[in-house]
């Protein structure tokens, strides 16, 4: 049986991002075929990125399907997985962009994201999306991220707590980085 993995870049990132290459090698070694996922960030919205992946999903699943995202790719993935289904979904720093966070998002944050972006988000909500997927489902924080950012923390753990069948990790020492040493070594004992 073929197995994909499908991996979601971050807000900005690129397929050849090292913080994804890394993990390319490594899920290949362990038998997947891998796809990094190529997302048009610039002026577009989640609902965007949305109909993006699940369109390149369409076009590159396999009987057995594993979706990783990384922060926005991970709430790309959280959101699109009611659709998709996949047989293992990993949340790696989960981004505090749901409805349910904004009013926490500082001004110059919400600059940063953009009006469009804000209008969108309000679209999304964390708990009720939760409540839809069955797919076994594995959420990380990193320690230094969940200090810096309080509210990544809080979404990462209430969303794993209201998954069916979902697993928090906190990763020690960690910052919003997945190829940090920790973060690296988490990931590969968790991925088999």
């Amino acid at each position: 049986m073929q197995k994909m993995f499908f991996i979601i870049p971050g807000f900005t990132h690129e397929i050849t991002n090292p913080q994804y290459t890394w993990l390319k090698r490594h899920l290949t070694s362990l038998g997947y075929s891998v796809k990094i996922v190529p997302i048009r960030w610039k002026r577009h919205v989640m609902s965007d990125h949305l109909q993006e992946f699940l369109a390149f999903f369409d076009t590159h699943k396999t009987e057995e399907n594993h979706v990783l995202g990384f922060s926005f790719g991970a709430m790309i993935a959280f959101l699109s997985a009611p659709q998709t289904q996949p047989k293992h979904l990993y949340l790696c720093s989960l981004s505090p962009y749901f409805a349910e966070d904004l009013k926490f998002l500082k001004p110059s944050w919400q600059a940063y994201i953009g009006t469009r972006r804000m209008i969108d988000f309000k679209r999304y909500r964390s708990l009720s999306t939760a409540k839809l997927i069955s797919s076994d489902t594995s959420v990380f924080c990193g320690e230094q991220e969940g200090e810096k950012y309080p509210q990544l923390l809080k979404r990462c753990h209430q969303v794993a707590t209201t998954l069916l069948h979902g697993l928090y990790t906190l990763v020690e020492r960690a910052p919003h980085q997945l190829d940090f040493p920790t973060y690296k070594q988490t990931l590969k004992q968790a991925i088999h």
